[in-house]
């Protein structure tokens, strides 16, 4: 078979994606005048995806144990359906998967060179936020670090509802709630998929101005704040309501990550010239289905034309003692295999996230990556300020 229509393939699945995979007619058409000569191969590639073998190497790639199997079984599928040739179907299927699983490299296509993660924000021009909540058992327990003895889950239901209402805040104009942001809650635990509540539940993404009108409940809250005289006072606060806290079961990280990875793949394909979606992962321990790696990657390989999508980790404080690490730059600094798991599962943070970092007293240096290690309960407040802060906004 020849090689060239292999390559051409993935250059071109690269640039287009889902809207290339989803259309034969497209793919045949640019095969044929890219690489017009290897008529066979175009052949046995377009008739593979109007089989169907994109769209389910995609979905089962990420629960199935073995790829050498998949890949079989699906040779075996196209080869019954389609009366192709073992040889043919076997690199028909092998061909897509390099494809789907290629690196999506941001490029700029004025030709001028530019920085990364500086688009403007806009209702034209939306961001995204996608929140990677862990609601395994341990949640259930007191943060390591502090001496209240509300759950993890519980504190940090609140301060992503509070980050949620910040976000509404920074959206809000005179006309309404503008929708600059696209917002995802994925929990993990018992089960893999969308937390949000009331009108929003099983949405995976929602417009922020949805947010603003859908609150499951508003909650008064006292919280203890500076008097300004050395002395604290308590007010009373009002906290908009979103998504309950859930502890339960284990810890399906990979199985989240690689549903961030089908949701910002699908975003992206619509929004090319976003500001590069931003992922918040929260844990307070190590995924128990498997290395988180290799999905990891794949969600930072991701990419607008500004960028690469960003993966920020927190990793919430189940030990007393032990000080939190905030933006490590150099992984031999942390004190353990799963801090330093962690590090290499981060992005860099890029220039306004640094700058955040700064503001808030951090000692951070280039390089430094979007990851915090046995985090207490202001440095949840503290990290998701900084992950959520728009670097261009209109």
């Amino acid at each position: 078979m020849d090689p060239l229509a292999r390559q051409v393939l993935i250059d071109v699945v690269t640039r287009y994606r889902h809207s290339l995979v989803n259309d034969p007619r497209r793919l045949e058409a640019l095969l044929r005048d890219l690489c017009g000569t290897a008529r066979p191969e175009i052949a046995v590639l377009v008739t593979a995806a109007r089989a169907g073998i994109p769209q389910d190497y995609r979905n089962r790639r990420q629960v199935y144990p073995s790829q050498r199997l998949l890949l079989e079984q699906m040779t075996v599928h196209l080869c019954d359906t389609c009366a192709i040739e073992a040889t043919a179907a076997r690199w028909a299927v092998e061909s897509w998967s390099l494809a789907l699983d290629a690196p999506v490299h941001s490029s700029s296509q004025s030709g001028a060179e530019r920085p990364m993660y500086t688009a403007e924000i806009s209702r034209r021009n939306p961001s995204c936020f996608l929140f990677l909540v862990d609601q395994s058992g341990s949640m259930s327990d007191p943060f390591g670090n502090s001496e209240v003895h509300t759950s993890k889950a519980q504190t940090l239901a609140d301060a992503i509802n509070r980050a949620l209402d910040t976000l509404v805040g920074r959206c809000s104009k005179d006309e309404g709630v503008r929708r600059y942001f696209e917002i995802g809650v994925i929990g993990y635990g018992a089960a893999v998929g969308p937390v949000l509540g009331g009108a929003l539940a099983g949405r995976d993404m929602v417009g922020i101005d949805e947010v603003a009108d859908n609150p499951l409940r508003v909650e008064d809250r006292l919280q203890k704040i500076p008097d300004g005289m050395g002395g604290i006072v308590e007010v009373n606060n009002r906290l908009a309501i979103w998504f309950d806290p859930v502890a339960n079961n284990g810890t399906p990280m990979c199985q989240a990550l690689w549903r961030a990875h089908t949701l910002l793949e699908a975003w992206i394909d619509q929004h090319p010239e976003a500001f590069p979606p931003v992922v918040i992962n929260i844990t307070d321990g190590e995924a128990n289905d498997g290395d988180p790696t290799p999905v990891s990657e794949a969600v930072r390989e991701l990419a607008t034309q500004d960028g690469n999508v960003l993966l920020l980790n927190l990793h919430l404080s189940s030990l007393r003692g032990v000080a939190p690490m905030h933006f490590p730059a150099d992984e031999n600094d942390l004190p353990d295999a799963f801090a330093r798991l962690l590090f290499r599962m981060s992005s860099e943070l890029p220039p306004h996230m640094l700058a955040a970092a700064q503001e808030k007293r951090y000692s951070v240096s280039d390089g430094a990556r979007g990851m915090v290690f046995n985090a207490d309960i202001a440095d949840v407040v503290e990290f998701l300020d900084i992950g959520t802060r728009p670097a261009n906004l209109r």
